[in-house]
């Protein structure tokens, strides 16, 4: 998968710093608090793996919670083999750079670093632009031409393991 783990890491990062995840707190801008996750990307034949899809969370705080979920079947479908966690950024949305598709500065800290992207929402998908950029607030990246399509993702819908089994061996002398 093309998701650059360290810009979503520095993404979910810019969140928490903010008390908001919406520019203007009231407004009627889309609120990107909760799940999103790409789709779902079948691995190379030779992996252990099948497939698997990227998700995060935004939370209320700012927090941002990346993960991957790993299936053995190639099309997503029934449990989820292993997933991975990235950590957690904190994310703040900033200024509105378009109306239409809404278009917004959202920056992203993990460990003190900031990196400076650009989120758009556009017919309910959320795009976050990345690539070699966003070092500074003039190299903000805003180029969404390589950026996975987020979808919102319910929390229900979010992937699960099994719990494990567990045994207490017993020994038996004769």
């Amino acid at each position: 998968m093309s998701l650059n783990i360290v810009l979503a890491a520095s993404l979910m990062t810019a969140i928490s710093c903010s008390d908001s995840k919406k520019s203007t707190p009231g407004s009627a801008e889309p609120d990107l608090a909760g799940y999103w996750k790409t789709e779902c990307q079948a691995a190379p034949t030779l992996a252990p793996i099948g497939s698997s899809y990227d998700y995060f969370q935004i939370t209320a705080d700012g927090s941002q919670n990346l993960h991957r979920a790993n299936y053995i079947s190639t099309d997503c479908s029934g449990s989820a083999s292993s997933i991975d966690s990235f950590g957690t950024n904190t994310v703040a949305v900033g200024n509105i750079v378009s109306q239409s598709p809404w278009t917004v500065e959202f920056d992203s800290t993990r460990c003190n670093t900031t990196t400076y992207l650009t989120a758009k929402f556009d017919s309910e998908k959320l795009y976050i632009a990345e690539g070699e950029c966003g070092s500074s607030t003039a190299d903000r990246c805003t180029d969404f031409t390589s950026s996975p399509a987020y979808s919102r993702m319910a929390a229900e819908d979010v992937p699960t393991l099994p719990e494990p089994v567990s045994a207490s061996p017993s020994f038996c002398i004769q």
